[in-house]
């Protein structure tokens, strides 16, 4: 189904129309005829997005790994999702909860897309919904193969914008991908190669198109537009064009994976490209098209690969092609780590899985070279399940020869990967390099099966003729059963200093002190438990499910967790992993609500962000004194909603820049309002997005406007004196987004709002007793933040 994106209630703006619009009147120039009535909007203005949007990540290979979360519509639109941080994109993927290419963004109704930045205007990161149920998405990960084999097609792309061009022509690219002429290696030659043949690329079939032909793979896109407008612009501007160029209803029905080959100065210098995880799409920047190892790490992500890493670097191992790419035509010729390799599925019948357990604590195998998988009696790899945990083990002999010569790290040894099965990043961790040798031979996994004293052993014994001779072995275990803990009780709902509300989700007294009920927080914000604690504040330690009544003592120690050594260092470590690989067996002991007989020092958080105000020039001379009465009320309305363990303070300026100043009507004089909130117990301040999700609400309801001209004057009662003439607030919901008035006059104005035709949104104006953010999508979050301290992109 094709969407479009919903103008005003007479338009909605199609890819039909985009394509128009990008091509005859290009991004930087909003329409020149002011009768105009085709309903085009300028560029830079907010548009409604409808419908769904599939979630996929975006890998950069840069100097410097980064992750971007985009959403692609069915009508093959691309927009970030700038909302969602590297960081909320690592949790997420490591929980399991977002999967490239096939989660759903749960976006709220009015959600808007800026369509000059091409970017979904969010204030916080969107829910997540996944079509297949959790329980049948894990067992897929923990079996899943790729099998990735058979003939796929690919498109190359030469773009050339406004003012650059890329540099290659469309023959050199042909030839740099496919080897149409006479490069001998690239994307078809090494993939071929690795995979024995199971896995083929070929140039998508030449077509005919109404300018533009394509032949022997590839063709060139021309589009209106200067590369100063960023990626994003050209990669929808590129795609619109495909479709009108060769009649498709969208990109991807001209091949399997299309790869875009943009002008330099489109990404940063050190960017060399970026492809989607489980996508079809990959954008280069420039030559890099042209080099076949940055052409091979991004087919990877194509086909659902996440990187290799090393000691914490996501690009450490270089053993194989998903690690470190290079600026190189032909070389080097490298293939994939073990784990990898499992992961496509092309050696599967010489694959060889081993569950260590007591019934089952030895084995032995020959472990050969992947490079001689057609001519090797030996299997070429070895996974190794624990019993009971999520990261598994995956082995390979990695020969320095052939397909695999240039290989930079490891050469001719046995390397050991792990890898967080539950997680899809699908990233993988070197953990060891080992050979025949005295000092290297033998790796040891301790408290393996997530059992105290269990010792996994892997030992090279030998290597002879590219075949390493390998023993597994498994000791320090018990036959006896491991404890079994008391059945605990079933959570009441009167456990001390705890509420329980909506999904179990505990609402600890910094909640209950600001008069917030159970009811309250479920009719207000029926969300997630996890987006139910950011809602209000909460920090991620307080939304937990309901805890039992503690027992006198643990029935067992808590498991210790595991260390990897490689003889003859005697302690060292294994990599970091990006998130705890091993759960408890025996149980822990359980949280208790009371405080410790030994307090433990509180560690302070403090969070800020900027709301504007319309102050009356009147009351330009006695901005000390409104600001402490806005102090006073954001004070109240902080300690209601995060405890009285807080402390705020407000401190006004007239100090407006140029985009804050639009803001305003000509005649008022803008202030704009710095809140700075201290917490003294930090673990309960609210990510700084939220806080600031938060405060806009706040500033945007009519109870807050009502209230703040009373802390005014107070304010100025306090100071020693009073106003000459009444003070009055309102709220004018007719701008977009909304902005709070602050008017001196010795009789009360009129409580509605000037209108101003050219600002006044015609679908999105909120009801009274509204909350404004909420009727108003997000649009109103991004321009406060925006105008402040851009807090949209902190953690």
């Amino acid at each position: 189904m094709v969407r479009s994106f919903a103008i005003s209630s007479s338009f909605s703006l199609s890819l039909c129309c985009l394509v128009w619009f990008l091509s005859s009147s290009g991004f930087a120039r909003s329409l020149r005829d002011e009768g105009n009535t085709t309903g085009i909007v300028k560029i830079g203005q907010y548009v409604p997005l409808e419908g769904v949007c599939t979630a996929y990540v975006q890998e950069i290979l840069a100097d410097v790994m980064r992750k971007e979360l985009v959403c692609f519509t069915s009508n093959g639109m691309i927009f970030a999702v700038p909302s969602a941080n590297q960081e909320w994109i690592a949790e997420n993927q490591r929980s399991g909860e977002l999967i490239s290419g096939e989660t759903i963004l749960d976006l709220p109704p009015n959600t808007m897309v800026d369509m000059e930045t091409f970017s979904i205007d969010l204030a916080y990161p969107p829910n997540l919904l996944n079509t297949v149920d959790e329980e049948s998405r894990n067992r897929r990960r923990q079996l899943r193969r790729l099998a990735v084999t058979g003939t796929r097609t690919v498109l190359a792309i030469r773009v050339i914008a406004s003012d650059a061009s890329a540099s290659m022509t469309e023959s050199e690219i042909s030839d740099g991908i496919f080897g149409t002429i006479d490069d001998p290696a690239n994307l078809v030659t090494q993939y071929k190669a690795c995979s024995f043949g199971k896995l083929q690329f070929k140039p998508t079939d030449d077509k005919t198109g109404s300018t533009r032909n394509i032949k022997d793979g590839a063709t060139t896109i021309k589009i209106d537009i200067p590369t100063s407008q960023g990626d994003r612009a050209l990669m929808n501007a590129v795609n619109a064009k495909l479709v009108t160029e060769f009649g498709t209803s969208e990109a991807k029905d001209l091949a399997d994976h299309i790869m875009y080959c943009l002008p330099p100065g489109t990404l940063q210098e050190k960017e060399l490209a970026f492809a989607f995880v489980n996508g079809y799409q990959i954008w280069f920047n420039d030559e890099n098209c042209g080099f076949m190892t940055v052409q091979m790490h991004e087919m990877g992500h194509n086909l659902g690969m996440g990187h290799s890493g090393e000691d914490g670097n996501e690009y450490g191992d270089q053993s194989g092609l998903m690690g470190s790419s290079y600026k190189s035509d032909d070389t080097p010729f490298m293939c994939f780590n073990s784990a990898k390799s499992w992961q496509l599925g092309w050696y599967e019948d010489k694959a060889v899985t081993v569950i260590p357990k007591a019934s089952d604590a030895s084995f032995s195998t020959k472990l050969g070279a992947i490079v001689d998988y057609d001519t090797t009696d030996a299997n070429v790899l070895i996974r190794i399940i624990p019993d009971t945990l999520d990261t598994y083990y995956y082995m390979n002999y990695n020969a320095a020869k052939g397909i695999n010569k240039a290989s930079t790290e490891g050469r001719d040894q046995v390397l050991v990967t792990e890898k967080e099965i539950t997680s899809s990043d699908n990233v993988s961790w070197r953990i060891a390099e080992l050979d025949a040798a005295a000092c290297c031979s033998t790796l040891t996994l301790s408290d393996f099966n997530g059992k105290t004293g269990e010792t996994l052993t892997i030992t090279v014994n030998s290597i002879v003729d590219d075949v390493a001779d390998i023993s597994i072995v498994l000791s320090g275990f018990s036959d006896d059963p491991a404890p079994t803990p008391a059945p605990t009780p079933a959570p009441t709902t009167a456990e001390v200093g705890c509420t329980f509300c909506k999904n179990g989700v505990t609402v600890p007294d910094l909640v209950v002190e600001g008069n917030l009920t159970c009811a309250d927080l479920v009719q207000e914000a029926p969300l997630s438990p996890q987006d139910l604690c950011y809602q209000f504040g909460l920090a991620a330690v307080d939304c937990c499910p309901p805890s039992p009544a503690p027992t006198k003592a643990p029935t067992s120690k808590p498991t210790p967790s595991p260390t990897v050594s490689v003889n003859p260092t005697s302690s060292p470590t294994a990599n970091p992993s990006l998130a705890p690989s091993v759960a408890t067996s025996a149980p822990t002991a359980p949280p208790t609500i009371a405080p410790s007989a030994s307090p433990t020092q509180l560690t302070p958080a403090q969070l800020s962000a900027t709301v504007p105000l319309s102050v009356d020039v009147s009351g330009l001379d006695r901005l000390d004194v409104i600001c402490k009465g806005a102090e006073g009320l954001i004070d109240q309305e902080v300690k209601n909603a995060f405890g009285s363990d807080t402390q705020t303070s407000v401190s006004c300026s007239q100090d407006v820049d140029d985009s804050r100043r639009s803001l305003f009507l000509d005649y008022e004089k803008p202030v704009i309002a710095t809140v700075n909130t201290t917490f003294t117990r930090g673990h309960q301040a609210p990510r700084q997005f939220r806080f600031s999700q938060y405060l806009n609400r706040v500033m945007a309801s009519e109870e807050t406007s009502a209230e703040l001209s009373g802390f005014i004057e107070e304010a100025a009662t306090a100071s020693g004196s009073g106003f000459d003439t009444g003070v009055y607030t309102k709220l004018d919901t007719t701008r977009n987004p909304p902005v709070l008035v602050i008017e001196f006059s010795a009789e009360s104005p009129s409580a509605s709002p000037t209108s101003v035709s050219d600002q006044t949104p015609t679908t999105n104006t909120p009801q009274p007793g509204s909350d404004g953010p909420t009727i108003f999508g997000s649009v109103w979050f991004m321009t406060v933040l925006a105008v402040g301290t851009g807090l949209l992109t902190a953690n």
